[in-house]
């Protein structure tokens, strides 16, 4: 609907910041198609609903019967629970730190985050080898 008022009023929008549903972006490029047909809208992700989403993401996931130690179903959803905050917690952490780093430019911040995603994953697993040279939150071990 604000996509249509904006191209009722003449207006074309570059981009559109939304939260992780990209369907508010998908409508308003597709009511901006009617003012313009060749113009591209592009859709920038909010930071602020991506820990969120990771948060969703992982606590739905199926793990396996063995990834969370607890003698109960609902001590394991509870270990899932803790990771799931962590997951969330941690992405909010080096979105902020790769946003000051790169004083906001998000070409650098795209570019950079292939190898701190590997950082990361592997961290979560334990090993850390990675982390001094590509984490943004983990040191690697090293204490300061």
């Amino acid at each position: 609907a604000i996509g249509s008022d904006l191209a009722l009023q003449g207006m074309l929008v570059k981009y559109a910041t939304t939260d992780g549903d990209a369907r508010s972006a998908e409508g308003i490029k597709d009511a901006q198609k009617m003012l313009n047909p060749m113009w591209e809208v592009e859709r920038l992700a909010d930071p602020t609903h991506l820990g969120q989403s990771q948060f969703k993401k992982c606590i739905n996931a199926k793990f396996s019967s063995d990834m969370f130690s607890g003698a109960t179903r609902e001590k394991k959803r509870e270990g899932q629970k803790v990771l799931s905050q962590d997951v969330k917690a941690r992405c909010g952490l080096i979105m902020k730190k790769l946003m000051t780093e790169h004083a906001g430019d998000t070409s650098i911040i795209k570019n950079h985050l292939p190898k701190v995603l590997e950082a990361t994953i592997l961290c979560y697993s334990g090993d850390c080898s990675k982390c001094s040279r590509n984490s943004v939150v983990c040191a690697g071990g090293l204490t300061n």
